[in-house]
């Protein structure tokens, strides 16, 4: 069975579909960011700040009933410690907003790539002579490439972020008495709001920035050996 027609097919698809991506999904993915950072009231100017509330309340050092269910120092790490009031909970704020934002981050990762993609496949063959719109082509390669690492180490962020997060809780836990760690706790939270902050703008700048790149070299790129060698914008 002969699939060279149906391959040809696929890949006429995917130039249509890149070219497409960068002209019309790009500004309507701008514009739907910045409803959401209108929406959140998310602009830098707006210095936010969130409730830490751990439902871990200080303890009556006469208090009985505050059981810590520690056997011994060499057992800490095994050992359960139960709270009166229950479950200590996530930032609820903190979560909701990223639950939003990895949604948009997973969106802009399989644009990037499409848009890879779609460039990769408007490179020609190599010759000798007239590569000035070949190496156009790779210059926005490279762009993407450190938009995407940018964009990958984010998604990674929050769970370092909580991470870190519940081994403050233990030590809060364990010594609740202590200020510091729930002053630790406060900033901690404080400090991940204004970097998914941070992280929706930079995420609308990426796609203007893509955008204006890719259309000011737009013929250079779909036509690298066209003879004109015009400077990059």
């Amino acid at each position: 069975m002969n699939y060279q027609g149906e391959f040809f097919d696929y890949k006429d698809k995917i130039l249509e579909e890149g070219e497409h991506l960068i002209l019309e999904i790009f500004p309507e993915k701008v514009i739907k960011l910045n409803e959401l950072i209108n929406k959140y009231d998310l602009s830098l100017e707006n210095h936010h700040r969130v409730d830490s509330d751990l439902n871990i309340p200080i303890p009556n050092v006469n208090e009985n009933s505050y059981n810590y269910n520690v056997h011994n120092e060499k057992n800490d790490e095994n050992s359960r410690i139960l709270f009166p009031n229950g479950i200590v909970p996530c930032n609820i704020q903190i979560v909701e907003m990223f639950n939003i934002m990895k949604e948009k981050m997973f969106d802009f990762s399989n644009d990037l790539k499409n848009l890879r993609m779609w460039i990769n496949l408007l490179i020609p063959k190599i010759e000798d002579g007239n590569n000035f719109g070949v190496s156009i082509q790779k210059k926005v390669l490279n762009e993407i490439r450190e938009i995407d690492k940018y964009n990958s180490d984010a998604i990674n962020h929050f769970g370092y972020y909580l991470e870190g997060r519940g081994r403050i809780i233990q030590n809060i836990a364990k010594f609740p008495q202590i200020e510091d760690y729930r002053k630790l706790i406060e900033d901690l939270d404080n400090g991940q709001f204004f970097y998914m902050q941070k992280l929706i703008i930079n995420t609308r700048n990426n796609y203007i920035l893509l955008y204006d790149l890719i259309t000011k070299n737009l013929n250079k790129i779909k036509n690298p050996r066209n003879g004109n060698n015009q400077n990059m914008y």
